[in-house]
């Protein structure tokens, strides 16, 4: 790794949403109960809304209804009478691009990230669980190890972490702890390794697709319009002239974000692997038709 991409990974691991927690109408345990002020909290983009939960739950779950699990929660985005589940299984960085770019908003307008706790039944069978750190961590560990899979066509780097290591990766998710990452990563990432594929995570509109480069031989000087150009030609119809910019990617039919930043065309696809993925081993690019 390099020392510029190091202070460049070290720079999006500082960044944090703030984000409003208001009790649902749909939770509110009656017309003698009053609505409990909103819960706010800064989340770190890398983390994942589920280590949050135990403090929303303490905040507004007094005021709630009584029907349902004990353990039943969920997070939705309301916009113009449409409420839309969270996909809180995904890092909130790559939440909160989705909303805004699904939106059609810019960051200012975006904040504080207004949700609302319902403490109901999932409304969708199909919707991951994740109340708890353990099956927040379970699922992260499934997600790293796809993500080894394809790069590197196994997975020993993750299981052959001790329990100390993986504790620290805990921790370092949990509390946005760089330093704790840093050393596990040299752990995970095998540098006297070609990658194989790079894991890469498509959010394009409502569908998400697990995509890589058609010539896994080409990773190390595929750039990201050429990516772009595979997966969604009629999208991103770039001239060879715009493929080469050094600017933000800038056009018409859509817009992109990688880590809450619009990178140019021009980057190489390698390298937003390397120092743009988050923990959990994927670049996520975030893409809404406009």
């Amino acid at each position: 790794m390099s020392a510029a991409g190091e202070e460049f990974m070290k720079d999006l691991w500082r960044g944090k949403v703030p984000v409003q927690f208001t009790l649902s109408t749909d939770s509110l345990a009656g017309m003698e109960y009053e609505r409990p002020t909103a819960f706010y909290k800064l989340i770190p983009r890398v983390g994942y809304l589920s280590f949050f939960l135990s403090e929303v739950r303490a905040h507004l779950q007094h005021a709630a209804t009584k029907h349902g699990q004990e353990s039943d929660i969920w997070l939705s985005r309301d916009v113009g009478g449409k409420v839309t589940p969270i996909r809180w299984h995904f890092p909130v960085g790559v939440v909160f691009d989705y909303l805004q770019l699904s939106e059609g908003k810019e960051t200012e307008e975006m904040l504080p990230l207004s949700l609302s706790v319902h403490f109901t039944p999932y409304p969708d069978p199909s919707m991951v669980a994740m109340n708890t750190e353990k099956e927040t961590m379970s699922l992260f560990s499934q997600i790293l190890k796809q993500a080894h899979t394809l790069r590197y066509n196994s997975t020993m780097a993750v299981t052959n972490l001790s329990m100390s290591q993986w504790n620290d990766l805990v921790v370092a998710v949990r509390e946005c702890n760089y330093a704790k990452y840093a050393t596990v990563r040299t752990q995970l990432r095998r540098a006297e390794v070609e990658p194989k594929k790079l894991p890469i995570f498509v959010h394009f509109n409502e569908t998400i697709w697990l995509r890589s480069p058609s010539n896994p031989t080409s990773d190390s000087t595929t750039t990201l319009a050429e990516f772009l150009k595979e997966i969604l030609p009629e999208i991103f119809p770039f001239t060879d002239e715009e493929a080469q910019s050094e600017s933000p990617i800038s056009l018409p039919s859509a817009r992109l974000l990688i880590q809450g930043v619009t990178p140019s065309p021009a980057t190489p696809l390698i390298w937003l692997s390397e120092y743009m993925a988050h923990p959990d081993g994927f670049l996520h690019v975030v893409i809404c038709s406009k």
